[in-house]
């Protein structure tokens, strides 16, 4: 069951680039700052958020990238809160208009999830033991005798209809989340949720199940707090795009708890699961100074993935 754990944060430090130099403190930005952050963040490029700062594009730190910052005692480091600590943390710049990383010819790891459902689907078809062996079992996941039934039903579909349902969903929110949170934490948000959203299911329901919509869901908790966290900064088109997600979500709860066809407490469990998730490992919007005294878009999350892996496998090697 924890090595269960261990996978999502390694997809993580797999994705995600790795540590590099300091930038040091943060500041709370103007009104007039906001809005220009707002229209910089929408670019198609994100030089362009550089650009506005004056930091020519070929020297500025990398979207993405995470970096080391410290502020000095009595230096800012929240437009709500206005908070004044000491201290150091890992933040990495930010930009809502980076590609993904994707070439030429490539897909979104969007994409690809609804590929390998796809060859999923296909297996399941031409040998039913791997549905039986994929499934969810309520008791087989409790008692702890196959954990890997946390899992492996995200993979697995009960039909034709099922799978183009969830692949039209997963394509129509997750390369959007996807592009915000970076490809390492969509796919542990992905795949925690799906697990969140069967444990739940398991302690909830006796029934057996399939299907990739738990961790669906968890996407939509994940954007969810992303529109609810940032909103200071996505203006009137985030408070829009933050009200159809609420709507979406509380919809397909109200569907679901009044169709025994459909497993809600997965629903329910890869919200919850994905939410979480979001609000500790995802993007937190900040205002950071450079030196300089140049203002750029950083990233600063409540806890740093690699650490959380680090201290995850510390534990384990000690028992």
């Amino acid at each position: 069951m924890r090595m269960l754990l261990v996978i999502p944060l390694c997809l993580m430090a797999l994705l995600e680039p790795g540590y590099a130099r300091e930038i040091h403190r943060f500041q709370a930005p103007s009104r007039a700052a906001l809005r220009s952050l707002r229209h910089a963040m929408h670019q198609s490029s994100p030089s362009s958020l550089y650009a506005l700062s004056g930091i020519p594009p070929t020297s500025s730190p990398r979207a993405g990238n995470i970096y080391t910052c410290s502020a000095e005692k009595g230096v800012p480091v929240s437009s709500r809160t206005g908070k004044s600590v000491a201290g150091s943390w890992k933040i990495r710049p930010y930009s809502m208009a980076r590609s993904m990383g994707q070439g030429r010819g490539q897909s979104s790891l969007s994409g690809k999830l609804i590929f390998l459902n796809v060859a999923c689907y296909i297996l399941q078809t031409m040998n039913p033991a791997v549905t039986k062996f994929g499934a969810k079992v309520s008791e087989a996941i409790l008692s702890g005798r196959e954990p890997h039934r946390l899992l492996t039903p995200i993979f697995l579909h009960g039909g034709i209809a099922h799978l183009m349902t969830n692949s039209y969903s997963l394509q129509n929110i997750g390369p959007e989340v996807e592009r915000l949170f970076g490809g390492g934490r969509f796919m542990a948000t992905y795949m925690v949720s799906g697990i969140t959203g069967n444990l739940l299911s398991a302690i909830k329901s006796p029934n057996p199940a399939v299907g990739a919509s738990g961790a669906i869901f968890g996407i939509a908790g994940a954007y969810f707090v992303f529109l609810q966290r940032n909103r200071d900064y996505l203006g009137r088109e985030g408070d829009q795009q933050l009200n159809s997600v609420a709507q979406m979500i509380i919809m397909n709860v109200v569907v679901g708890s009044i169709s025994p066809m459909i497993d809600n407490w997965g629903h329910i469990g890869g919200a919850l699961g994905g939410a979480a998730m979001a609000y500790v490992f995802g993007p937190r919007i900040m205002v950071a100074q450079l030196p300089s005294g140049q203002r750029i878009m950083v990233d600063k999350p409540i806890a740093d993935y690699r650490d959380q892996l680090k201290l995850f496998l510390k534990r384990l090697a000690m028992e």
